[in-house]
């Protein structure tokens, strides 16, 4: 191994700005649509931001009440963990196979194998 092979990879361009959002096509294809170098005030763009955002919101608070089923676990948990700003989304929300350590809980009720 020469000098050469432990340097670091050189990045051509430098970082651009951009966004990934995901969509579906008439079809109910999901497509994920990349987007560099564009206008972050654009109404258009802000609005489909704010819906997805919401829509976000609304599955992991559903998800949230699905795990306080079995789960002592509540919103103003998660809230807890989520920076002011951050978008709440899966990573956020403990799952039954790998909770945070606060979270580690027998199920009220015993889950189906």
């Amino acid at each position: 191994m020469g000098a050469s092979f432990c340097r670091r990879p050189r990045i051509r361009g430098g970082l651009r700005a951009g966004i990934e959002i995901s969509c579906r096509t008439r079809e109910g294809i999901s497509v994920h649509l990349l987007s560099y170098l564009h206008d972050p005030a654009h109404p258009g763009l802000l609005e489909e931001i704010t819906k997805a955002k919401d829509a976000r919101l609304t599955r992991a608070k559903r998800m949230v009440t699905l795990l306080a089923e079995d789960y002592p676990l509540s919103w103003d948990d998660v809230i807890h963990h989520v920076a002011p700003g951050a978008t709440v989304g899966r990573p956020t929300l403990p799952t039954p196979s790998s909770p945070p350590v606060r979270w580690r809980a027998a199920p009220k009720r015993s889950l189906p194998s």
